[in-house]
């Protein structure tokens, strides 16, 4: 019973001096959220990359006409097309 008690969020303080008490969970917790924020970034960074390869390969197909429409030049387009994946 003392076990469930302890996993129950009731007392902020309480929390804070457990956590002091068990500083090896805290190093986890830590560890954990920045493996979960690296791979967010590895991800965002794969999803560029794949559309700007999309984007370079719709560029060479679109009229200038096509271009004039979206508003963009030929220039603009290849400008983000080649931009690094990890440049926004």
């Amino acid at each position: 019973m003392n076990g469930i008690l302890e996993r129950l969020p009731c007392d902020p303080l309480a929390e804070q001096v457990a956590a002091r008490a068990r500083p090896g969970r805290r190093l986890w917790r830590i560890g954990c959220a920045l493996a979960v924020r690296g791979w967010e970034r590895v991800r965002q960074w794969n999803r560029r990359a794949h559309e700007r390869r999309m984007l370079g390969q719709l560029a060479q197909r679109m009229t200038e006409h096509e271009l004039r429409d979206l508003g963009l030049t030929r220039q603009q387009l290849a400008w983000e097309c080649n931009k690094p994946f990890w440049r926004a």
